[in-house]
């Protein structure tokens, strides 16, 4: 027996379809798309680097991977046109060829070489200085100090700031840039602070104590500063800046002669301290013109006390002798040396000059003086020789110029040719060295010496003098001259022979 199945009727002969037609795919069109926002930013860059290559290659590989029927495909078409019109019609860029207006994006886009490094050498930034031509971009503190000081000299202190920070950023800055620190922080001008928040930890510890002692405020505590700063880092800027400080804590005075004497010395550290390294001559001018200006100084350390010794009019056997001593300055005091103590000349109402009284005997000695300052401070000992013998005779010698030494004597004949004796008291004797005479018939001039030793002149009585005149025959005028002890001769007086 034979099992037949059941077989399904065969189906009907259909139509034949019509071929649809191509389209293209959403995934490819969105490519499309995507590959235009990818060209456009290249080809504004075109030609500075090879964006058609870069593209073509792209497209033709994606396009060759993956078929046409696809989203890359896309873009790489996409990629693919944009290089081809690029190569064909617009080498510098299709973007900038259609809008003429996106050519300084273009140029603002444009990937530029670096540009050579300018030399920042002393000369170099001198004539830059002279110029008035910043640095664009400094490598170095001395460039920022360029930068610096071109900033401030134009007033852009927010910019010198910047710059300053930079050029303070080394263990030695130019001294240009610690001169700059102090007046650009006290301006004030706002954003100042920010690019100066605080010093550069690559400063030395000079440069550092320096400028922060130029930021006090008070006038002494900088002074003390800058003392300190001297004792432990000695240099140009802080001796100058110590002496300005010196010499303006005095106004309106003169300083002393002690303040004068400690600015003299650091100016002459100055002096012998190697220049300092300014990076701008006008700088370095400034400095010495600086120094130079406190010259002056040296007029008033120059000055010196005035001692003069007063002999007692003649006559006056116990008056004393005056030491009378003038400082250069005001003083609270002068003082003399009295064994090993310090005593203070007296002074009055009616005389405020500081004197000093000697009694007999006098003797020629030195005597060791000094004077105390307005500040209390007292002066480096001085000597001033006491020389009693040259005052007494000066005494005397003003005594006999305001008195006639001849007013009392009345020649006359006491024999044949001879006078009457004319005296001449011991006090007034010391001011003349001698008495000349001559007469009307005789006109040679006679002299007779009365000089005294030097211990006569300091006698309380010194010996009087007698002087005898011997006259021709038939004389009737003595003619006298009294020679002063310096050798000064008084007018001739005519004294008529009874």
């Amino acid at each position: 027996m034979r099992l037949v199945l059941a077989q399904d009727p065969p189906a009907p002969p259909q139509a034949p379809r019509r071929a649809a037609p191509a389209r293209l795919p959403l995934a490819t069109l969105g490519g499309l798309l995507l590959g235009l926002a990818i060209a456009a930013p290249a080809d504004l860059l075109a030609p500075f680097f090879p964006v058609a290559a870069v593209l073509a290659v792209l497209a033709a590989t994606l396009a060759w991977r993956l078929g046409w029927r696809s989203f890359p495909v896309g873009v790489a078409l996409a990629l693919a046109g944009v290089a081809a019109l690029h190569l064909a019609v617009a080498p510098a860029g299709l973007l900038v060829r259609a809008f003429p207006d996106l050519a300084a994006l273009h140029e603002a886009l444009r990937p530029r070489p670096p540009a050579p490094a300018l030399p920042e050498d002393v000369a170099s930034l001198q004539a830059r200085l002279l110029a008035g031509t910043p640095l664009p971009a400094p490598r170095t503190a001395d460039g920022a100090t360029l930068n610096a000081l071109l900033a401030m000299a134009g007033d852009q202190r927010v910019e010198a700031a910047r710059a300053l920070a930079r050029a303070l950023d080394t263990a030695s800055p130019r001294p240009d840039a610690l001169l700059l620190h102090a007046p650009l922080m006290a301006s004030g001008a706002p954003g100042v602070l920010e690019h100066l928040p605080r010093l550069p930890a690559a400063l030395s510890p000079g440069a550092r104590a320096f400028l922060d002692a130029k930021m006090i405020a008070d006038p002494t505590e900088r002074r003390a500063a800058l003392v300190r700063l001297m004792a432990a880092h000695p240099g140009p800027l802080p001796a100058l800046a110590l002496a300005e400080s010196l010499a303006a804590a005095a106004l309106p005075l003169a300083p002393t002669q002690a303040t004068g004497r400690q600015i003299l010395a650091l100016l002459a550290g100055i002096a012998a301290a190697p220049p300092p390294d300014f990076l701008d001559p006008a700088g370095a001018a400034r400095f010495a013109e600086a120094v130079a200006g406190l010259g002056w100084v040296g007029d008033i350390t120059a000055r010196r006390a005035v001692v003069s010794l007063v002999a007692p009019p003649p006559g006056q056997r116990d008056a004393p002798l005056l030491l009378r001593v003038t400082p250069p300055e005001t003083a609270r005091a002068v003082e003399i040396r009295q064994g090993e103590a310090w005593v203070p000349l007296a002074t009055s109402a009616n005389d405020p000059v500081p004197t000093w009284r000697l009694p007999r005997p006098w003797r020629t000695e030195i005597l060791s003086l000094r004077w105390i300052d307005r500040d209390g401070v007292p002066s480096p000992p001085f000597n001033a020789p006491l020389e009693p013998v040259a005052a007494v005779r000066a005494s005397a010698q003003r005594a006999v110029m305001r008195s006639d030494p001849f007013a009392l004597y009345q020649p006359g004949l006491v024999a044949t040719g001879r006078l009457n004796s004319l005296g001449i008291p011991g006090h007034l004797r010391i001011g003349l060295s001698a008495i000349e005479w001559r007469t009307d018939q005789d006109r040679r001039t006679f002299r007779q010496a009365l000089d005294l030793p030097d211990a006569q002149v300091l006698l309380a009585e010194p010996p009087r003098a007698s002087i005898d005149f011997t006259v021709p025959r038939g004389a009737t005028v003595l003619t006298l001259v009294a020679v002063l002890a310096d050798g000064t001769r008084l007018p001739p007086v005519d004294k008529a022979i009874r």
